[in-house]
């Protein structure tokens, strides 16, 4: 067969079955683990010898949640480079995990082998064409690299493969040695969550944090002011009939994300969706017909039906405006809601003492800091009490290291030398949660985020009484010493939760609001008010539609909650109870597969939740503490979304929603 004829090539290097694809063994079925079994996998594949890694920004935010230098090196990788001279430099030099090197533009390599690591793009495949080529496209003058070895992150086209092949043909062939497709076309950003996007999402000024505003662009006037579009995730809150700039590629690039995570687990797929949302069934759809009409092949993993399928949820972020809504109280959705935790997981905080300097930039990464990942799901009063046992047993630690200096034997300096490095880590970690935790304390109170968030409390969990909250309402939103992310958080709650009941006092509260926010917090709010009300919203969610619901309400408002301030469980964790236990109503959320039935529905085997317009840290931390209850009956649960969202950029995407929906 001839290597270099495109359709030989094509053969040669794509594959229609999934027996061909890169095989890993994971840790109970961990997005994060998967996906870092995928790199190590490719890499190892590719043979001994010196390696650099090629990468998109994509795939490099992908790789640095997954491996850091270390286990980079370890794998005679000696460089991670941009596949084009266009990538996010910015982000590529910040990036901690990984040695991230410019393009070589006249240097040749040709012992060293070049691993791609790509997302199946236009873009991505020509870049690699000019490589193979040898020049242009301000990509690199020459080829550089003796061998090729190239992974997507998910299904290429033949269309591609033999724009690849005749590349490699025309800069003088055999540099390509394999092709091949490794799922893992979302982001894990925890052990249990994924976000599509790549892009960081840190407040645009960290100094924000401690703005009255809450960290929202301010925004004062009529509705002719409006917020600055960085990104178009709004277009998947969107209706798809609007015609939304954006719109179709995003809703494309869910599936893709969708599909690629069902394929990772290897589980046949069964999708549902928000019965009362176009854009979910839209997704569902879609990413029903790659399943069984256009990869079908892809998705059989010689599994039979009584296995169990893999239940995805397709659900629309306006079945739960609450949980975005709500000031978080535990370690890393406190950071991400006042910080920002971009998607390789890196932090820009302030020094609450050095307000003058430049935020420093910090890694809050599960695989590497194990604070983090002990701590992280833990409320704000018990991290307190965690940092400051890790400072005094850091401190002890040092006290005796010191001490003993002047009686050290030799064999006592050779031990220290060996544990220099890691003291030094230790202290790096411990400065970093004291600079985090201090930071946050003074954040929590400037903007007196403890008296908010106990009326959001009261506000958003079923149960309660909110009889007479509305003055407490109304005095805060007259209050100038509150910021207007609080004032307009407060009302929207109010108003989410008694629009039926006092519909009166919710008009009265938001005319109150207008005199003290921007035209667009009103229209953010009008939109929320519109689309995720209860004659909106599929969900029940503050549990008073039926009877049943509302039992479950008073029995767990009866047993009460550890911390006020934490009360509150987001929708999702409902949704996933009800489909381990086979009660997920078909009509609430509906199946896309026609051969759906009950029994189907009693055998999920794993399930996948996708939130549209963006998922929450509080969401993923329900869905962790659901893992690991009895309750899941041994069925992992994943989460996702386009995003992790935190307050400000949901009520920036709210009001972009607004002005597309009234149109120019």
């Amino acid at each position: 067969m001839d290597h270099h004829h495109p359709s030989s090539f094509t053969h040669a290097h794509h594959r229609h079955q999934n027996s061909a694809t890169i095989s890993t063994e994971s840790d109970g079925n961990l997005v994060s683990n998967i996906f870092t079994n995928y790199i190590k996998k490719a890499l190892k594949e590719t043979g001994p010898g010196m390696k650099s890694l090629l990468v998109d920004d994509f795939a490099l935010a992908m790789t640095s949640n997954g491996m850091n230098q270390t286990d980079i090196l370890k794998r005679e990788v000696f460089a991670v480079e941009p596949l084009m001279m266009t990538s996010n430099k910015s982000k590529s030099k910040s990036l901690e995990k990984v040695v991230v090197v410019p393009s070589r533009e006249e240097e040749s390599l040709r012992f060293v082998k070049a691993v791609c690591i790509l997302r199946p793009t236009n873009e991505n495949v020509n870049a690699l064409c000019e490589r193979l080529r040898g020049g242009g496209n301000g990509t690199s003058t020459s080829s550089s690299y003796g061998e090729f070895h190239v992974f997507f992150t998910n299904a290429i086209d033949e269309r591609k493969l033999r724009a690849i092949a005749k590349a490699d043909a025309r800069g003088g062939g055999n540099k390509v040695k394999q092709i091949q497709e490794i799922f893992c076309d979302v982001i894990a950003m925890d052990e249990c969550a994924f976000v599509i996007d790549s892009r960081d999402c840190f407040k645009e000024d960290a100094m924000r944090a401690f703005d009255p505003n809450g960290g929202m662009r301010k925004r004062v006037g009529n509705n002719n002011s409006s917020f600055q579009r960085t990104n178009y995730e709004y277009a998947l809150m969107c209706d798809p009939s609007w015609g939304v700039r954006n719109g179709t590629p995003l809703i494309d690039r869910c599936v893709e994300g969708v599909t690629s995570v069902c394929l990772a687990l290897k589980r046949p797929p069964m999708f549902r969706y928000s019965a009362k949302s176009n854009i979910a069934r839209r997704i569902a759809e879609d990413a029903q017909r790659v399943a069984s009409e256009r990869e079908p092949g892809l998705f059989d993993f010689g599994r039979r039906n009584d296995e169990g399928y893999c239940h995805v949820l397709i659900v629309d972020r306006f079945d739960d405006c609450v949980t975005p809504l709500l000031t978080q109280w535990t370690y890393q959705a406190m950071v991400h809601e006042i910080f920002g935790i971009s998607s390789s997981n890196r932090v820009r905080a302030p020094d609450a003492q050095k307000l003058s300097k430049k935020p420093e930039e910090f890694i809050l990464s599960s695989r590497e800091d194990a604070f983090f990942r002990d701590h992280k799901y833990d409320d704000y009063g018990d991290v307190g009490a965690a940092v400051k046992k890790y400072v005094d047993d850091f401190a002890n630690e040092r006290s005796k290291t010191t001490a003993s200096k002047s009686t050290a034997s030799v064999d006592d300096v050779a031990k220290f030398v060996e544990r220099f490095p890691e003291f030094r880590q230790k202290s790096a970690t411990v400065a970093k949660h004291v600079q985090l935790v201090h930071t946050l304390s003074k954040v929590i109170n400037d903007r007196q985020l403890m008296k908010v968030s106990e009326i959001e409390q009261e506000l958003a969990c079923a149960g309660t009484s909110v009889n007479g909250l509305e003055k407490q309402v109304e005095e805060i939103v007259n209050d100038p010493s509150f910021g207007e992310s609080e004032k307009v958080r407060l009302v929207a709650l109010y108003c989410l939760r008694r629009e039926t009941e006092a519909p009166q006092i919710c008009q009265h509260l938001i005319r109150v609001l207008s005199n003290h926010v921007g035209g667009k917090r009103i229209d953010a709010l009008d939109c929320m008010l519109r689309r995720g009300g209860e004659n909106a919203r599929t969900s029940d969610l503050f549990g008073t539609k039926t009877i049943a619901a509302r039992m479950r309400t008073s029995v767990s408002a009866l047993k009460g909650a550890e911390n006020v301030y934490t009360r509150h469980v987001p929708l999702v964790r409902s949704l996933v109870a009800q489909c381990v236990n086979g009660k997920l109503p078909a009509s609430e959320y509906s199946p896309t597969w026609d051969g759906f039935t009950p029994e189907c529905s009693k055998k999920p085997a794993e399930i996948i939740v996708f939130i549209v317009g963006g998922a929450t840290y509080a969401e993923a931390r329900a869905v962790a503490k659901f893992n690991a209850s009895k309750e899941s009956n041994n069925i992992k649960v994943t989460i996702g979304g386009y995003s992790m969202l935190h307050q400000s950029r949901f009520i920036e995407n709210l009001a972009n929603v607004f002005d597309e929906e009234r149109g120019p």
